[in-house]
């Protein structure tokens, strides 16, 4: 009997356990969104205010218990980030968009407090967290019935502790001559058949813009079928002060990151998160692209089945040279998918250089098709730099 209880005495009632790395990262580093549990953190700030038995039972209450203790003066940006995960992980739940909204609000107010206030410490891991709750927030918030596009609209919103007037800046989805006519989301998307894919951190909601021409064009032009990379940024003005109002104000914007990859946020210039290489491989999952390949080789001497002889990745660019890409027999722009991945994510590349594609029946002679490439490149030069003032076009 002593020997027993000598031996229970062994066991502390509190202590530690040696873990391998993996594993300890795993615990350390768990929250809502790589878990669907949440973070270490979260509970911390949950105990500390007495709600951990309350969120267990009734998430929804927990949450406004909590939105009133980081509204009403005795919290600070401790229960922010807790809120911006609580609701997350209780729209994925609950399927309640409100939820998610509120998500990307909290975690605005989180990443960019107003003057006056202290920001979150730069090596703070919640960073992470709070942008990828903010974009996957925006993401789900306007997601269409199926989920497979976004579909931004000036208008009242609800929230979990109020509701939200949203203006949509139109100006963004007008892209030269171009309109845009859908978004995907490109976050939660597996992409295969490229050997890297570039994802750059920043701000935002990354997404896949399929265009439309506003006006018809001929000759040289950007690829139809062509997405482009933009991102989305939903902002509030003193959005801490914010969040202890029952009506609250927010703009959304959408930038082509073709253009720019940073934007303003609270007098600081931030960089936006970008996924190009999903981008790409949105455009380049289209059937037609391959099945063209085998058709055009075989359709017969002398066809003319290609629409665009002559194609860009992106508008033209005063200043930079351009790289024609001219695929083999059988074959088509498809190919140079994993080339052009990597050289697009080189800024050095990417600044100097634009990426022009030709399209042509293989089956045709080779001598025919040169000479509608001299004629393309041509007619394209012409089309874009009539004066010819731009060296870099020649």
């Amino acid at each position: 009997m002593l020997c027993l209880l000598v031996t229970a005495g062994c066991q502390t009632p509190v202590g530690v356990e040696h873990l391998d790395t993996a594993t300890a990262q795993r615990q350390l580093t768990a929250n809502a969104l790589t878990t669907d549990e949440l973070s270490p953190s979260a509970r911390n700030v949950l105990r500390r205010w007495v709600l951990s038995e309350r969120y267990d039972d009734d998430p929804a209450g927990a949450i406004a218990a909590l939105h009133t203790i980081a509204t009403d003066g005795r919290g600070d940006e401790d229960e922010v980030i807790t809120l911006a995960e609580m609701s997350y992980l209780y729209a994925e739940k609950t399927h309640q968009r409100q939820y998610f909204l509120g998500a990307a609000i909290y975690s605005f107010a989180f990443l960019f407090p107003e003057k006056g206030l202290a920001p979150p410490s730069p090596y703070d891991p919640r960073l992470r967290l709070a942008a990828d709750l903010y974009s996957l927030g925006i993401v789900h918030t306007f997601a269409s019935a199926d989920g497979a596009t976004v579909e931004f609209r000036s208008g009242d919103y609800e929230l979990p502790f109020g509701r939200v007037q949203v203006t949509v800046n139109p100006s963004g989805f007008e892209w030269h001559n171009r309109r845009v006519v859908a978004l995907s989301p490109v976050e939660e998307v597996a992409v295969r058949g490229l050997a890297n894919r570039y994802r750059h951190p920043g701000i935002g909601a990354p997404l896949a813009a399929a265009t439309e021409p506003i006006v018809a064009e001929r000759g040289m032009q950007v690829a139809p079928g062509m997405k482009l990379p933009v991102t989305a940024v939903l902002r509030l003005d003193m959005p801490r002060r914010q969040l202890a109002q029952r009506e609250l104000r927010a703009t959304l914007d959408l930038y082509n990151t073709h253009d720019v990859d940073t934007t303003a946020v609270a007098g600081k210039t931030v960089p936006l998160e970008t996924d190009e290489t999903a981008v790409l491989a949105y455009v380049l999952a289209s059937p037609e692209i391959w099945e063209r390949e085998l058709k055009a080789f075989f359709s017969g001497v002398f066809s003319e089945e290609t629409p665009t002889e002559l194609a860009s990745i992106d508008a033209y660019r005063p200043g930079r040279i351009p790289a024609v890409f001219v695929h083999g027999t059988a074959s088509s722009a498809g190919r140079w998918a994993d080339m052009v991945n990597d050289l697009l994510d080189d800024p050095r590349i990417r600044d100097r250089y634009q990426f022009w594609f030709f399209t042509y029946d293989t089956g045709n002679p080779v001598l025919y098709s040169a000479a509608l490439l001299r004629e393309a490149l041509r007619d394209a030069v012409h089309k874009l730099d009539p004066a010819g003032k731009d060296p870099a076009l020649s």
